[in-house]
């Protein structure tokens, strides 16, 4: 399994964009691009669900794919096809929080 920052790098690299690129793509300065960084204490930054999103969105893939929870892109039950489909009443923070849960059980999982 890739680590968060493996993930981010192959996706970055496969699309042949630099950490400039992405950083434009998500509207961020570069510096907060960190996402690709191991800290020396073995840890990764890990990006919000607003982050997430937007990176699956210009990947084409699902945000469980981009955090290697997955092995499949489109899901039926990703976060980015929900996403795609959610209703009206169901509001972008929402969606926000369900990415959350999943980043804190990646998290868990990583630790383990």
């Amino acid at each position: 399994m890739l680590t968060i920052a493996e993930s981010f790098k192959r996706f970055r690299r496969q699309f042949k964009l630099s950490k400039t690129d992405v950083a434009r793509t998500l509207n961020i300065k570069l510096p907060s691009y960190a996402y690709e960084t191991v800290e020396k204490n073995g840890k990764a930054r890990y990006p919000g669900g607003e982050i997430l999103i937007k990176l699956a969105k210009a990947y084409n893939v699902s945000t469980d794919y981009l955090l290697g929870l997955s092995d499949n892109p489109k899901p039926n039950n990703s976060a980015f096809e929900v996403q795609e489909a959610t209703t009206e009443s169901e509001s972008e923070e929402d969606r926000f929080k369900e990415i959350e849960k999943r980043l804190a059980r990646l998290e868990a999982k990583m630790a383990s």
